[in-house]
């Protein structure tokens, strides 16, 4: 991380430093998230549940491929239940 006396300009000419943007970034301190959260998702019609660290190897979905960044057009392998059929379920 460069010195905290680095200064950039945001807007209206305001000035912050590297460790006031950190603080806006959603993952950031602030917020205790982190970058890496993983979530499990579960179909509404058969409770099939998708992992995100563990991925479907077997639909060509690589671990820890996320939810956002599954095909549009996959469809549950129970069911068939298109991907909007699925809801967060706490891990």
């Amino acid at each position: 991380m460069p010195p905290k006396f680095v200064r950039f300009f945001v807007c209206s000419a305001q000035a912050v430093t590297y460790s006031e943007l950190w603080k806006f970034k959603p993952w950031g301190k602030r917020t205790g998230m982190t970058q890496s959260a993983m979530r499990k998702w579960q179909c509404i019609l058969c409770a099939f549940a998708y992992d995100e660290v563990v991925g479907l190897p077997e639909e060509n979905i690589a671990p820890g491929t996320r939810w956002e960044d599954v095909p549009a057009d996959w469809s549950c392998p129970d069911c068939g239940a298109v991907k909007g059929d699925f809801d967060p379920i706490e891990a």
